[in-house]
């Protein structure tokens, strides 16, 4: 299992990376919001020469986009900036001491950001982030923004909500999905969060999204335990029978046949 040294030369490839500036630019500016204190990165060629604009107006983008998921954690939209269809991210202030953790141990923003560009490197299919930016005030991380591409591909739970797949075709569905744990336990990460709406299938590839819970482990200890909690996670939720999940999820959506 590739665990620290596969780890190091990865993240020193992602480091040089973001170490471009014809490909990224670094933001750190009082001057979009005052007295907030703007900190991120965004890829130059997603947005052009709008970097101010879009940082000014990040939140405005949200609230007027289409809401997919709002709760105290985090809110999500699908929006479009300059002419570019993506998914804004926000990680709300859940108060004191919430803001503390995340601003010495960093964003969970900037970490998926990181992550996700370090997937890529390792041949694992998940949306390309377009740009992090965190908010502080008086030295703290207040909240967060992670813009990723948008994937237009269904999830897993629309496969078979909206029958897309027939219910004879999803245990090849499950051999895929347990192809993609087994590749990313093999290179010391878990997901943490394996289920239907995190998966999403495209070109008969599938795409992992939603890394807020993903490890990328140190200690072959800790990688076992996070490994068997995935695993148990694919069989209950995934690896099941598919009309019992279309039933038990019409029935929770209040969908008539």
């Amino acid at each position: 299992m590739a665990i620290a040294g596969e780890q190091k030369k990865y993240r020193a490839i992602v480091k040089q990376q973001f170490s471009n500036v014809e490909l990224f630019e670094s933001i750190d500016s009082t001057h979009f919001h005052p007295p907030y204190r703007i900190k991120g990165m965004i890829c130059r060629k997603a947005f052009g020469d709008t970097t101010a604009n879009l940082v000014s107006g990040i939140g405005s983008h949200l609230e007027n986009g289409d809401i997919i998921k709002t709760d105290r954690a985090t809110t999500v939209a699908k929006a479009t900036i300059s002419g570019r269809d993506v998914i804004i991210k926000r990680y709300n202030n859940q108060g004191f001491l919430n803001s503390l953790k995340y601003t010495l141990a960093g964003s969970r923003a900037k970490r998926v950001w990181r992550e996700t560009y370090l997937l890529q490197q390792l041949n694992i299919a998940t949306p390309t982030a377009l740009g992090y930016f965190d908010v502080f005030y008086r030295g703290r991380v207040m909240h967060s923004y992670l813009i990723n591409e948008f994937c237009p591909g269904p999830s897993l739970h629309d496969l078979l909500l909206k029958a897309i797949i027939t219910v004879d075709e999803w245990p090849a569905i499950c051999t895929q999905v347990n192809n993609l744990l087994n590749n990313l336990h093999a290179k010391g990460i878990t997901h943490g969060d394996i289920k239907h709406t995190n998966i999403l299938y495209e070109s008969k590839q599938l795409i992992l999204i939603d890394l807020d819970s993903l490890i990328i482990h140190r200690s072959k200890n800790q990688l076992r335990h996070n490994i068997e909690k995935d695993q148990k996670a694919y069989a209950k939720k995934i690896n099941s029978d598919p009309s019992e999940y279309i039933k038990r999820k019409k029935i929770a959506l209040n969908i008539s046949e």
